[in-house]
């Protein structure tokens, strides 16, 4: 699930990129903050897709290393 989530976080990013391009060709001149904001927010799909992959993969060491510890007391 981990590596799904940072899938579709860049495939957000992507989307969200395609979408903030179109607005900037049809507004034509932009302010650089309204770019920086809307990059920003493109952003933060990817940012949470890995975050969800890193607890993931946490929850997943953690997993093992209980699964060794029974194997040793057994």
């Amino acid at each position: 699930m981990g590596w799904f989530a940072i899938a579709i976080g860049f495939l957000g990013q992507t989307f969200g990129l395609i979408m903030a391009f179109d607005t900037i060709q049809a507004m034509g001149d932009l302010s650089p903050q309204m770019v920086a904001g809307g990059l920003k927010l493109t952003l933060l799909s990817s940012l949470f897709g890995v975050v969800s992959f890193l607890i993931a993969r946490l929850e997943i060491i953690i997993l093992v290393w209980m699964s060794k510890d029974k194997m040793e007391v057994s």
